[in-house]
């Protein structure tokens, strides 16, 4: 009766890490593909502000269409140096609300 008991532990014990190892890399897994998504939201809008500041600093004289041109160009460059890759409507979102935020289009009161 003791080696039943003896063989039903040993299955038990090795049942349980196989699932306590699976839930902590599933666990990982979750956590990693989170910071990722937040340090790639925070990159881009950090991206898109400096190329709005850029832009309308190097290119005063141009049109509005131009200058989102040379923003959208450089913010591509530098995303992609950064391992970033952004839809290109998503791209000029972000750039269109930097450049509202650069413009002062969010403040309050």
């Amino acid at each position: 009766m003791n080696w039943i008991l003896e063989i039903a532990r040993e299955i038990l014990l090795t049942a349980g890490t196989a699932v306590l190892f699976s839930v902590a890399a599933w666990l990982g897994r979750l956590m990693g593909k989170c910071w990722k998504e937040k340090f790639t939201d925070e990159s881009s809008k950090s991206i898109a502000k400096t190329c709005v500041e850029a832009v309308e600093m190097i290119y005063r004289e141009s049109g509005g269409a131009e200058k989102m041109d040379h923003a959208i160009r450089f913010a591509s460059q530098m995303m992609e140096e950064k391992g970033i890759s952004l839809p290109p409507d998503r791209l000029r979102l972000l750039l269109e609300a930097a450049l509202a935020e650069w413009k002062g289009g969010f403040e309050k009161g």
